[in-house]
């Protein structure tokens, strides 16, 4: 993150350089939570902003866009495979980011922002 351009010396405005938030292995500094919960709440703003859109929008975007939840159960392992798997689907599309010529007829920004949320342990296992 850097600092953007302020309207006026009251703003301290911030905007993202990276397409991609990431924090170093055994980060678990208040400002990593800080941050965390600052993108989800950013991600839960465009949700919210674009809801009452979707009526307006063509039949797949309507139908792809919205939340899926799962409740999983899962080792550390398990869950650090999955990440790399999906980090692994992610990155060609992540790479028309930056070259718009690499992009397809129809493609247009879209966030797809990650929740993964350890859940105390249950006395049942449930």
């Amino acid at each position: 993150m850097e600092q953007a351009e302020a309207r006026d010396e009251r703003e301290r405005p911030w905007k993202v350089t990276e397409a991609v938030q990431e924090w170093a292995e055994g980060d678990v500094s208040p400002a990593r939570g800080l941050l965390e919960q600052v993108i989800a709440e950013r991600a839960l703003t465009r949700l919210a902003e674009w809801q009452p859109r979707r009526q307006d929008e063509p039949g797949p975007w309507r139908a792809i866009g919205g939340v899926n939840n799962h409740y999983l159960y899962a080792t550390p392992e398990e869950l650090e495979a999955l990440g790399a798997a999906v980090a692994g689907l992610l990155e060609p599309l992540m790479a028309r980011g930056g070259d718009p010529a690499a992009r397809p007829d129809g493609a247009r920004p879209v966030l797809l922002t990650q929740l993964l949320v350890p859940l105390p342990p249950t006395d049942s296992g449930d």
